[in-house]
């Protein structure tokens, strides 16, 4: 049973890890291309704001 535990103990922290990069690289991307996007909005806006 002990064994069953470490298993799934190393696909938690592999399954957390990977989360986490993605996370970081997502918020990374997303932080570089910021003002690409409120500009996009900006442009974009003109028909979907009244």
């Amino acid at each position: 049973m002990s064994g069953a535990w470490t298993i799934c103990g190393i696909w938690a922290g592999v399954f957390f890890a990977l989360v986490g990069i993605t996370i970081g690289v997502v918020s990374a991307l997303l932080v570089t291309h910021v003002p690409k996007i409120g500009e996009w909005v900006d442009r974009r806006s003109d028909w979907w704001l009244p």
